[in-house]
C-alpha cells in the first residue's frame, strides 16, 4: 500500500515536472537545471531590475545570457525561468527521494514508467495474496496433522471407551 501510494505520488510529480518544463522559454536539460544557482540569479536579476540605466541593461543582458547558457541558447528569460526553475529543482529533488527510488524497481526518475510499476505492484499484491492464502491453508492443514498424531496411538478397546493404544 505505501509503494502503490509512493508510485502515485511520483506520478503526480513528474506530471508537475513536465507541466513547469513546458512555461520555460527554453529548454534546460533536467541534469542542468538540478546545479542553476537559482538563488544567485534571482537576486542579481532583482539587484539588475532596481538599479538605474544603463547598468539596469547591462546588468539584465549578463543575466539573460548567462540563463541561457544553460540552456544551451544565446538569451532566456528570467523573469518568468528563475521561478519555474526554483519549482522544478524542488520536484526533481521530490521524485529523487521518493520511495520508490530506493527499492529495487524499475525506477528511472522523470522517465519512469508508472502505470507499469503500478502493474508490477498489483502482480505482486496478487502473488503475496495468493501465497498467504496458500500459506495459511498449509499451516492449518500442518496444525491438524500435528494435533491427530499423538492421538492416532489412542484405540477403541472395550465398548466405546478410549485408552491409550501404546500401552
Amino acid at each position: 500500500a505505501a509503494l502503490t501510494r509512493a508510485v502515485s505520488d511520483l506520478e503526480k510529480a513528474i506530471a508537475t515536472y513536465r507541466d513547469g518544463e513546458a512555461g520555460l522559454s527554453a529548454y534546460y536539460a533536467p541534469d542542468i537545471i538540478a546545479r542553476i544557482p537559482v538563488d544567485d540569479l534571482d537576486r542579481d536579476w532583482r539587484e539588475a531590475s532596481a538599479a538605474m540605466w544603463p547598468k539596469s541593461w547591462l546588468a539584465a543582458r549578463r543575466i539573460r545570457r548567462l540563463l541561457g547558457s544553460y540552456a544551451n541558447v544565446k538569451t532566456a528569460n528570467p523573469a518568468t525561468d528563475l521561478a519555474l526553475l526554483r519549482k522544478l529543482q524542488a520536484t526533481h529533488r521530490a521524485i529523487e527521494h521518493n520511495a520508490v527510488a530506493g527499492v529495487p524497481l524499475a525506477f528511472a526518475g522523470l522517465d519512469t514508467d508508472c502505470q507499469a510499476l503500478t502493474q508490477h505492484l498489483q502482480t505482486a499484491e496478487r502473488l503475496r495474496t495468493s501465497l498467504d492464502d496458500r500459506f495459511h491453508e498449509t499451516c492449518v492443514m500442518e496444525l491438524m496433522i500435528w494435533w491427530r498424531i499423538p492421538r492416532l496411538r489412542w484405540a477403541k478397546r472395550g465398548a466405546g471407551s478410549w485408552q491409550d493404544g501404546g500401552e
